[in-house]
């Protein structure tokens, strides 16, 4: 079930546009790479070397070259020498062989080439109050001779190096000389050079840098996550899979299947060049290893010996986690099909079948089998179709029937549908019975073959034997009458059913469940609250019956303004979630869905109050990240619904769009729960709010041809008329949409605190008087204890009495309470008041807090901070020449045609002026180099 996302929301904002960035992968933004570039120049002009580490892509020459750039603006120019490959056993082939053309000349002819000979050359090309400095690119490549009399110079404090490398461990032997490798650990270890790591990056820094590819985008956090988890911290990968996903969101429209990673072209040749140095084995394991979404470490010793399992460790394509108590191998997902794509059939079905093995031998001994490895022993189990009787001889038919039905769930959740149907019905052939039923119906129904998924369970009454039995059977002839929008009629006929299964009473708390989806139907929050939290504390019912009951109870008292009450009920079934061990991976809810399903109460609730809400984003990411590394696409549409209601509560209407999107094309693709009409009607809000109106109609015409009347299910019926509401506002028809307002407040779902506060505030926004309304307000929030209604009906006042200064009051209120979209709305009405009042600078002070608080809820960072800007005489000519072109708007493309200059080059030297103007966005390169920031001003 869907539920209203907040009721106090911002202005419509402008929709962000679609288009790419081309700037090359940059360091993450932000202070630490000023700090970085400093404490490195600091080292290099006191003559301390520094050693780069780090994994193709992390970004190893982009912060070279940044510093070399900076000690040339500092009149400190470095020899540069980039090796290759190519030259590795040539004796200083690194000099001679250069590519850089005047390099090779002056080591070129008879002269040997000697320490001092480099010395004088790396001199020559310093200032003469500077020491020398000599910055080599991939220094693992380089040839002994070079290598060594460097390594030579450095120990004698003659001048300092700077040295980009591959981690040692991933290097390939045929591409380095063991001498400079041995080396290149001696300078750091004997203290010849400061050696600084580069990770992979975190969530937020590889947030910061999709902003960067990518800056009139709008990607939801699921997107952002695949981004990071297929990545794999490289930001040469990063970039080229944003560009992969922002080509594909040209054009989009709701309709469309929710956008998935798959690479080709570059991203393939990037992904392959990571694993030529290694052997059959190792990717045979990996692709395996992403299979079974890792692997505890000791049985991955069954599929790889420890030596090539600890050289992938160290490589970076194996990560050990902690989980459930013990170490997990995982590898990241888009490496892993790497692996899958280009491993040995053969090699690849020899381990799987000795994994599958020693993970059912475990099993035997009582150890955990996770739903990923259930799929993993499926796979290996069907051929055909079918299974072979002496697996069911060799394991016993109740353990490979369980196995099929976990890897049924499991195959819904990753989006295979026609396995996940095959699996299920398999296990009711083997083990016929209520669950396996369910489990083939569920299937069904998440390919979106409702009619099917209904007609097995005509006869499924009979099946029934137990009241855990009919607990499952209930809930699940719930979901299905939740898809074709049963009403109270169907409802009471399902009570009526499930009463006669047995005559104890066994069934009284689903059939009280029953009654409290009919109230919530309704709208009866008073009786949703009162029958929730009955329900709820009846120890005698299914304890799974009973946390659907504390969430349903939980929206009843939030809508009629009892937060904390809520709230309360909501803690008490995450208790009851933790504590009770009935929900295993097989039942129709587990404790890991159910706590999702609290989740999401605990969003709606916080954000309908405005109590605590800051805490949400937190754990949100924290589910994302997890569901796309556990790749579980099952509960992608959830948490992108989440996400939309805390976006739109804070008033980002851009990003609610992204979210909702999302979860629309997911719930497109599958929909079991019947969630698509709820996201339709919210998704067509907000697209009118964003000014996308014909979009708008299109979907509301779907919703209107799919929504039940008002007295079939009137909470859906209600979220359709906000739907409608929000595009009579966005065509300006004022009077339709003030007409559609007195008739939601005669609704059922009107007479609530809650929506009577929202339909108040609407009024308000429309022109009506708040004088008219204010007394209105006051009746609605006089027994509320949530934040956000309070704050509201404090702005409203102020608006009645023509109040600047409260209005200014009731804006940091709600800014407290990250409503940021609703308070900037009231900062600037104050500033109007306070013009009105020839209060000119209190009205610049209200627009000017206005306007930060529009960024916030665009979810842009807020002022920047006081940087260094270089003078407009560090730039190169060239530079000062591209970035002229850039402040009018010219494109890369443009300016590389222009000047005659490769895209590459355009690039490059725009990532440089970047640096040096301190800049954090390609966007501030692009405005006028001199201007100070607003901190200087």
């Amino acid at each position: 079930m869907a539920y209203s996302s907040n009721l106090i929301e911002g202005r419509p904002g402008v929709h962000r546009g679609h288009a790419v960035s081309d700037l090359p992968a940059p360091l993450s933004s932000g202070l630490a790479d000023e700090q970085r570039l400093a404490e490195i120049s600091g080292h290099l002009l006191t003559s301390r070397s520094v050693l780069i580490v780090g994994a193709p892509g992390f970004g190893k020459s982009h912060l070279a070259d940044a510093v070399a750039e900076l000690l040339e603006a500092r009149g400190a120019a470095a020899m540069r020498i980039r090796a290759q490959a190519s030259s590795h056993t040539v004796a200083f082939g690194a000099l001679t062989g250069s590519s850089t053309r005047e390099l090779a000349d002056a080591f070129a002819g008879g002269e040997p080439i000697t320490a001092a000979r480099v010395f004088a050359y790396a001199v020559q090309h310093s200032s003469t109050d500077s020491p020398a400095v000599i910055i080599v690119d991939d220094a693992h490549l380089l040839d002994a001779a070079t290598m060594t009399c460097l390594n030579q110079l450095a120990f004698e404090g003659a001048l300092a190096l700077l040295l980009t490398s591959d981690p040692v461990a991933t290097v390939r032997v045929d591409e380095t000389d063991p001498v400079t490798i041995r080396l290149l650990d001696a300078l750091w270890i004997k203290g010849g050079a400061e050696r600084i790591d580069l990770e992979p990056m975190s969530p937020a820094q590889t947030a910061d840098l999709v902003r960067e590819f990518a800056p009139t985008e709008t990607f939801d956090l699921i997107t952002l996550a695949q981004l990071h988890e297929g990545s794999g911290g490289s930001r040469v990968l990063l970039r080229e899979l944003t560009a992969l996903v922002a080509r594909g969101a040209h054009g989009s429209t709701a309709r469309d299947p929710a956008p998935r990673l798959r690479p080709a072209g570059r991203i393939v040749e990037l992904l392959a060049h990571q694993l030529r140095s290694l052997t059959g084995s190792q990717i045979a394991a990996m692709a395996l290893l992403a299979h079974a979404n890792g692997v505890e470490q000791s049985r991955a010793a069954a599929i790889c010996n420890r030596v090539e399992l600890r050289d992938l460790v160290q490589r970076g394509l194996v990560q050990p986690t902690t989980a459930g108590g013990g170490d997990i191998l995982r590898v990241n997902g888009l490496v892993g099909d790497a692996a899958l794509a280009s491993c040995d059939p053969a090699q690849l079905g020899d381990l799987s079948a000795r994994l599958v093995h020693r993970l059912l031998l475990d099993r035997k001994l009582g150890m955990t089998t996770t739903s990923a490895e259930c799929l993993l022993i499926a796979d290996q189990w069907v051929q055909a179709g079918t299974i072979a009787p002496r697996l069911r001889d060799e394991w016993g038919d109740d353990v490979v029937s369980e196995v099929l039905l976990v890897a049924s769930r499991r195959s819904s959740s990753m989006n295979h549908p026609g396995n996940a149907v095959l699996y299920a019905w398999l296990a009711g052939q083997i083990r016929p019975g209520i669950r396996s039923l369910i489990g083939h119906s569920r299937a069904l129904a998440g390919d979106n073959r409702f009619a099917p998924a209904r007609a097995l369970l005509n006869d499924a009454a009979a099946l029934v034997r137990t009241s855990d039995d009919g607990v499952q059977l209930v809930e699940w002839r719930l979901t299905l009458a939740r898809v074709s929008s049963e009403g109270p009629d169907a409802l009471a006929a399902l009570a009526l059913e499930a009463a006669e299964w047995f005559e104890s009473g066994a069934m009284a708390g689903e059939l009280a469940f029953i009654g409290l989806v009919a109230s919530w139907q309704r709208m009866n929050w008073v009786r949703v609250s009162a029958e929730g939290e009955a329900l709820a504390q009846d120890e005698a019912a299914d304890p799974g019956t009973r946390i659907r009951a504390a969430c349903l109870g939980s929206l009843g008292y939030a809508y009629l303004g009892r937060a904390t009450r809520a709230l309360e009920l909501l803690d008490w079934a995450t208790t009851l979630n933790h504590s009770d061990g009935r929900h295993g991976a097989t039942e129709s809810f587990s404790a890991a869905a159910f706590s999702l399903k609290i989740f999401h109460h605990e969003t709606l609730v916080r954000c309908m109050s405005g109590l605590n809400v800051h805490g949400l984003a937190a754990q949100l990411h924290q589910r994302v990240d997890r569901a796309v590394r556990d790749r579980d696409e099952g509960e992608f549409g959830v948490l992108s619904l989440i996400a939309a209601t805390l976006a739109r509560y804070h008033g980002d209407t851009a990003q609610t769009v992204a979210e909702l999107r999302r979860s629309e094309a997911h719930f497109a693709e599958s929909d079991a729960a019947g969630w698509q009409p709820w996201v339709q009607c919210q998704l067509a809000g907000a697209l009118a709010r964003v000014g996308s109106v014909d979009a708008a109609r299109v979907l509301m015409a779907t919703v209107n041809a799919h929504v039940c009347p008002d007295e079939v299910n009137g909470n859906l019926s209600f979220e359709a008329h906000r739907a409608a509401l929000a595009l009579l506002i966005a065509t300006g028809n004022i009077d339709g949409a003030l007409a559609l307002t007195d008739q939601l407040l005669l609704d059922d779902g009107g007479q609530s605190p809650v929506m009577r506060s929202w339909l108040v505030h609407v009024r308000v926004d429309l022109g009506e008087s708040a004088a008219d309304l204010i007394d209105s307000l006051q009746l609605a929030v006089d027994h509320t204890d949530a934040p956000l209604l309070l704050a509201g009906a404090q702005q409203v006042r102020a608006l009645a009495d023509g109040d600047a200064v409260a209005l200014d009051r009731a804006s940091s209120r709600l800014d407290g309470l990250g409503a940021w979209g609703r308070a900037a709305w009231v900062s600037e009405e104050a500033a109007l008041l306070h013009a009105e009042h020839d209060n000119r600078a209190a009205a610049a002070l209200s627009r000017i807090q206005g306007k930060k608080l529009r960024a916030m809820a665009a979810g842009l960072p807020p002022a920047g901070r006081p940087v260094v800007r270089a003078p407009r005489t560090a730039f190169t000519r060239r530079e000062a020449e591209i970035m002229t072109l850039a402040t009018q708007g010219r494109t890369n493309r443009d300016i590389a045609a222009a000047l005659f200059l490769s895209v590459r080059t355009v690039e490059s030297h725009l990532y440089k002026a970047r640096i040096k103007l301190g800049a954090r966005t390609p966007a501030e390169v692009a405005g006028e180099p001199d201007r100070p920031s607003p901190q200087l001003a």
